[in-house]
C-alpha cells in the first residue's frame, strides 16, 4: 500500500544567462528559443507566521489553503471535500505527523484549483479530518504541498504578502545582485518530496532539517538535538503553548536557539521548540519570513534573497 504522509502544525505563544540552443540535424541548423518565462501571482496572508492562501475549488469558494513544503501529496478537509463532493477512494490508512490521534484519510483527485491568477487542473491530494487546527486559532480548509509545488517554480515575498509561480527563472533572476544577498542551494528531497536544507547550522554545529513552510516557527528540533545543541528551556511567565499537527496536539518545550544560520544569512536569537516525536527537524516561516524565498522544483534549487 502506498504510503501518504501529511505533516503540519501551528505553534503558538500568546503573553504565538538568456542563450539559445544549437540543434543540428542533416537539415542544417535551427536556433530553439528558451520557452517564454509565463507568470502567474496570489496574494495571501501571513497569519500567525502561517502562509494562508485563498483558492477556489470547482467554482467555489474562496478557502483558506496553507502553502506548505513539508507534505504530501496536498490535503483538504473531508468537511469540505463531501461539501463539494468530491470522489473519495477507501481509506488509505492513517495519515503520518505530528500527533497522537489516528485520523484516517482518503485519495482524492481537486479538478479544477484556481489560486490567484493560475489555475491547477486535476491536483492529487487525500483528505481528512481537520477540525483539530481550530483548537489552535487556525482556520484553515485545506493544504497545497508537494503536488502542487512539483511542477513550477514558486518565489514567496513575505514582506508584500505575494506568491509568484514562473514556468522558468526569469532572465534577469539574480541579475546584477552581489554575492551578499542571496544564498542558493540545490534542492534535495528527503523521500522524494520535502526540501531539505543542506547548509543549516545553529551554534557553529551542522544541523539536518527540512525546510518546512507550513512549519510557524524559526525552526524546531528533536530532542536530543536540542540536548547536543546545548539549548535551553524558555519558560515565558502567563504564556499559553499550545502545537498541533496532522494528527492534533503534541507536547512541546520552548528553547532559545542562538546564532542560527543558513549560509550568510543568520540569527543571532529565535524562539523555537523542541519535541519527542522523531519525526524530523524543520526550519520555518520565522526565520525564512525576512527574506524572498524562491523554490525551484523544476530546476531542484533553492533561492534565499535579502529582501532590504
Amino acid at each position: 500500500m502506498k504510503k501518504t504522509t501529511i505533516k503540519t502544525w501551528a505553534f503558538s505563544v500568546f503573553a504565538f544567462l538568456c542563450m539559445g540552443v544549437a540543434n543540428v540535424s542533416n537539415h542544417g541548423l535551427r536556433m530553439l528559443q528558451k520557452p517564454e518565462v509565463k507568470t502567474s501571482t496570489a496574494k495571501f496572508k501571513y497569519n500567525q507566521n502561517s502562509i494562508v492562501a485563498s483558492v477556489y475549488i470547482n467554482d467555489e469558494g474562496p478557502y483558506n489553503f496553507f502553502v506548505d513544503t513539508g507534505i504530501y501529496p496536498s490535503q483538504i478537509s473531508l468537511q469540505l471535500a463531501k461539501k463539494l463532493e468530491l470522489k473519495l477512494g477507501k481509506s488509505g490508512g492513517n495519515v503520518l505527523g505530528f500527533g497522537s490521534k489516528n485520523i484516517p484519510f482518503y485519495p482524492t483527485t481537486i479538478e479544477r484549483l484556481k489560486i490567484g491568477d493560475l489555475l491547477v487542473m486535476d491536483l492529487e491530494a487525500i483528505s481528512s479530518d481537520m477540525s483539530h487546527f481550530e483548537e489552535s486559532g487556525v482556520d484553515v480548509d485545506g493544504i497545497l504541498g508537494y503536488s502542487f509545488l512539483k511542477d513550477r517554480i514558486t518565489s514567496i515575498d513575505y514582506k508584500d504578502e505575494n506568491l509568484t509561480f514562473y514556468t522558468s527563472l526569469p532572465d534577469d533572476f539574480l541579475s546584477g545582485k552581489s554575492a551578499n544577498t542571496y544564498v542558493k542551494f540545490p534542492l534535495k528531497l528527503a523521500g522524494g518530496k520535502i526540501p531539505t536544507i543542506p547548509n543549516l547550522t545553529i551554534k557553529g554545529k551542522k544541523v539536518s532539517a527540512w525546510l518546512d513552510t507550513g512549519a510557524n516557527v524559526a525552526i524546531g528540533l528533536k530532542d536530543n538535538d536540542a540536548r547536543r545543541l546545548d539549548l535551553k528551556e524558555v519558560n515565558l511567565p502567563n504564556a499559553k503553548v499550545s502545537a498541533s499537527g496532522a494528527r492534533g496536539k503534541f507536547s512541546i518545550k520552548l528553547v532559545h536557539v542562538e546564532d542560527m544560520s543558513i549560509g550568510i544569512f543568520s540569527k543571532d536569537s529565535v524562539l523555537g521548540f523542541t519535541h519527542n516525536q522523531g519525526m524530523h527537524n524543520a526550519v520555518g516561516n520565522a526565520f525564512f519570513d525576512d527574506y524572498l524565498l524562491t523554490l525551484d522544483y523544476v530546476n531542484r534549487m533553492v533561492y534565499l534573497e535579502s529582501n532590504e
